[in-house]
This record gives C-alpha cells, structure tokens and sequence, in this order.
C-alpha cells in the first residue's frame, strides 16, 4: 500500500514520559535483497526504512542539543526527576539545594523546555516562594524576605509583584523598630480590648499598614479589633448603655461601613432602644401612682396636723408638719402651719413664764426649737427662762434681814442714788452708783430697787453721753462714755456715741486752729484719738495741724 505526501504522518519524537528505559533497542536487520519478477517496475522506497531513517536522525538531533546535557539523558531519569521534585513540594523543600523543587524542575526543564508538567510546577514553586517572602515580611525577618526575593529575581520574576516585594523590605529595614513596637502596643492594647483612642490597638495596627501597606499581620490585626469593637457594642446594648454603643457602632462603620456586624448591631440597638422607651413608659407609670398615693399620704398628715393645731395639741402638730416637710420640703401649707405652730409654742412659753412656770416654759420652748420658731424672739424668752430660774433659786436662797441690814441697804442705796444723780456711774470705785448698787444686792439678792437700778445703769449713761456732748462738756461725756464700755461692751449703739465724742473733739480742734490756738488744737486731737483712732477726721485735723507747728 502506497501513500502520497499529504497523508503521510510527520514523524516526532513522542513523551519522554512514554519512553521505556528498560524497552529493548530497536535492531534493524538490512533488508534482504529479493530478486523482483522481471517485468514488474520498481515501486516506491519502503516507508518502514524511511520512519527508521527518521527515528535515527530525529534520535541523533536529540542528544546533539544543550550542549552535551542530554547525551546521556534518558526518559526514565526524567520521570524520576519529576517524581522527586513533587516528593519535595509535597515536603515542604521549595529550594535550596539540588533536592528542591525548585532545582528539580529546572533541571528536567534545561532538558525539555516544554515539559508541561516542569513549567506547572515551577509555578507553584514561584507562587510557594511569592507567599514565603509576604510571610517573612509580615513577620519581620527581613533577611529571609531579602533571600526569597532574590531567588525570585534570578527566576525572571522582576515585575510588580517582586517590585512590591522589595519596596516593603526597604520600608522595613527603615521602620523595623518602630513596626515591631507598634505591633507590641497593639496586641497589648487589643488583650485589654482597648481599641479606641490614641493608645488603641486599631491606631496602632493602622500605622503599621502605613509604614508598611503590605502586612498580613496588620491587617488581621484590623480585622480583630474591629470584631472586639463590635463585641464590646453587643456588650453595651445589652446592658443598656445605648450611649456608649451608639459611639462604638459609628467608629465601626466609619471603619468599615459594610462589616458583617454592623447590621445585627443596629437592630439589636433599635430592639434594646424600644424595649427602654417600653420601660420608660412603665416606670413613668410606676412614679406617677407612687406620686399620687404620695400626695394623698401627705394630704392627710398635712389634715392631723392642722387638726392637732386647732385642738392646740402642739406637739402632735409640730410632729405632723415635720414628717410632710421631710416628705416635701417646699410643701407651702405645711410651712405655714409649722410657723403658726412655733408662734403658739412661744406663747404658751411666754405664758409659763408670766406664771414663773420654768418646766413648762422649757417645754414650750424646746417644742419652739423643733418648730423653727424666730431666733430673735426664741432667745428673748431663753434669756428670760434663765432670769426667772435664777430669781426662783435666789428666792429660795434668800436670807432673812435683821433691822441693821435693812438699815445699812437703805444707806447703800441712798448714796448710789446721789452718785448716779452726780453722774458717778462706775468711778469712783467702791462709790460709784454701780458698785453700789452691786453692794445692795450682795447684802439682798432680791431687792427688786437695786436690780432694776442697776440695770438701768447703761441707759442712764448713753443719756449723759448726748447730754454731756449738747452742753459742751467733752470730759464728762468720756466719762460717762468709759462707764458705758465698762456696764455693757455689747450695748447697741456704743459705737455710734464714739463717733459722737470724737467728732465733738475733732470740731473743738478745728476751732482752736482757727483761732491759732495749735496747743489746743493739738489737745482736741489726742482726745479724739484715744476715743475712736479710726475715726475719718483724725487724719484731716492731723495734716492740717502739722503745717502750723
């Protein structure tokens, strides 16, 4: 059978994979010369012997390429390459040594460049080696990184990738540090699940992806702190802080604004919001019952109370205004009525006192105290109280006089009247109105004339005082003025009446240096001085006087 050029199937040289090492060699034995039938034409050449020709040339291009290396390289040899170099992926020995995967696919591709399964696993290699540099760099060890990025280069692998590849190593090598104490700062600061603020591990995290954009690290550490800000947002709604949650889902979506949490926060957040508006509601509900039996409560002690005070039972009235006050403390008619009370209680005090009633004035007094009663008017009557109870123990106390006693008091009281008439309130000593009259009640402590002389004493010198200024005679107005001091330091309007001698000093000086009397002007003024030094005019005459000396 014959065949024409275009059916005739090219030769080639087939798999390396299909060749059998072990197969024996083909043996050609030369063709046996056959005599042909005479007659017969010569056919074409035999096509067998043209195939074998072919074999052999296509045999001899073979192992005449690259150099020699495939001399003696058989198919066999390379399925064993290609079997060890998968052992070494699947072992995890990507490269380094002739054992690699990496060296291995090489080799079976510097003999067949071809070889699809060489050039599928040199890119697993390559995409195993990309992965082992982003880990490094995520980890910091640079010199590995370096290393891997090398062998990368030396494989062709010169684009973007190993271009990014080198342009994160070089910002690590120059933030290495800072990296490093960023990445403690931030997983410190996200084990105390502090995630916000300046010393939160999500700025932290955020940081490093800035030094280095590249950080797996980083990244996931983004990703864990945003889950914790999530959580923690979970946490605050449920215990109600709504506030607070609010702040944290809105830095959550300004993050992220599709994280996966965001949507069950927000109706979780709407949910717990309904439910406090629901209970808002109740325990507005609840105030307000609580309120009204409040103010009935309050409406019926405020009634006792009133009742009590008209039955004048003061202290279950006093009681009652109290406890609606404690209850209320701007309750109007309860402040009103506790002041009715107070009034009460200083009159039936006031009353007691008139009867020289002392327990009972004390009560009423004490009942004054609790009702807020007026000061003014409530010490009045203390004072009065404390009169009365030493008038009743000097009454009991109260010695009985013999006729020379009763003779020598009239005496006593004799003289104080002729040195009260003298103006000789407090000086001389032992002869003065006041010191006798002090003698007289010594001798009667209940000798009602010397008390009430005696305790008009003050009024009668603050009358001499004006009455000693009016007729000129500044002396004894100092004296009386002097007697006032020593009666009561506490008297109303003492200093006023200093003022008055003063001023009465300081115009009698001025018309002396008017005058050109500088003598007594200068006399008027140690006069107003030692009555009242920080009288105004002392300093005015003072200036003027010194000029004239």
């Amino acid at each position: 059978m014959s065949m024409n050029g275009r059916d005739r199937p090219e030769p080639g040289l087939g798999q390396i994979d299909d060749i059998d090492p072990d197969a024996p060699r083909p043996h050609v034995d030369a063709p046996e010369r056959t005599r042909r039938p005479a007659g017969n034409p010569r056919s074409g050449p035999s096509w067998p012997l043209v195939a074998l020709l072919l074999v052999a040339v296509a045999g001899a291009a073979f192992y005449g390429f690259g150099d020699g290396l495939r001399g003696h390289f058989s198919g066999s040899e390379t399925r064993d390459l290609l079997n060890a170099a998968a052992r070494a992926e699947a072992e995890g020995r990507w490269h380094g040594g002739d054992g690699a995967a990496l060296a291995l696919y090489r080799q079976v591709q510097g003999v067949d460049p071809d070889n699809d399964v060489a050039r599928l696993g040199l890119q697993r290699v390559i995409g195993q080696l990309r992965r082992d540099a982003d880990a490094a760099l995520d980890a910091g060890e640079n010199d590995k990184a370096e290393a891997l990025i090398q062998v990368l280069a030396g494989l062709g692998e010169a684009g973007e990738h190993v271009a990014g590849l080198r342009k994160r190593l070089d910002a690590m090598k120059l933030s290495g540090r800072e990296l490093s104490d960023l990445l403690a700062r931030a997983e410190a600061a996200l084990a105390r699940r502090r995630i916000r603020g300046d010393n939160g591990a999500l700025v932290a995290y955020k940081r490093m992806l800035a030094l280095d954009p590249g950080n797996a690290v980083a990244r996931a550490g983004v990703e864990q702190s945003l889950q914790v800000l999530a959580d923690e947002a979970g946490k605050e709604i449920v215990a109600g802080n709504l506030s607070s949650a609010d702040d944290m889902i809105q830095s959550l979506a300004a993050e992220q604004p599709l994280h996966a949490a965001l949507p069950a926060l927000r109706q979780a957040r709407a949910e717990a919001a309904s439910r406090r508006d629901e209970t808002s509601a109740q325990q507005a509900a609840d105030a307000a019952a609580a309120r009204a039996r409040a103010d009935l409560d309050l409406a019926t002690q405020l009634e006792n109370a009133d009742q009590a005070l008209r039955e004048r039972r003061l202290e279950a009235a006093v009681a009652g205004y109290r406890r609606v006050l404690d209850a209320r403390p701007d309750h109007p008619d309860a402040i009103d009525g506790l002041d009715l009370a107070s009034r009460a209680a200083l009159e039936r005090a006031r009353a007691a006192l008139s009867d020289s009633n002392v327990e009972a004035a004390r009560a009423a007094l004490d009942l004054a105290v609790r009702a807020e009663a007026d000061p003014q008017m409530l010490e009045r009557l203390q004072r009065q109280l404390a009169a009365t109870e030493e008038r009743l123990t000097a009454v009991l106390a109260r010695p009985d006089l013999d006729p020379a006693q009763k003779r020598q008091l009239e005496d006593i009281m004799a003289r104080a009247r002729a040195a009260e008439s003298r103006g000789e309130l407090v000086e001389p000593a032992g002869e003065s109105a006041y010191d006798l009259y002090r003698h007289a009640l010594s001798i009667d402590p209940m000798f009602d004339p010397a008390r009430q002389a005696a305790a008009a004493l003050p009024r009668r010198a603050q009358t001499l005082v004006v009455h000693h200024v009016e007729l000129g005679q500044l002396d004894q107005a100092g004296h009386a003025l002097d007697a006032l001091q020593a009666m009561a330091p506490m008297q109303p309007g003492l200093s006023e009446l200093r003022r008055m001698v003063a001023g009465a000093w300081l115009e009698r000086g001025a018309d002396a240096l008017r005058e050109g009397a500088v003598a007594d002007a200068r006399a008027a003024l140690e006069k107003a001085r030692a009555v009242m030094p920080e009288h105004p005019g002392v300093q005015q005459l003072a200036v003027r006087i010194q000029p004239s000396s």
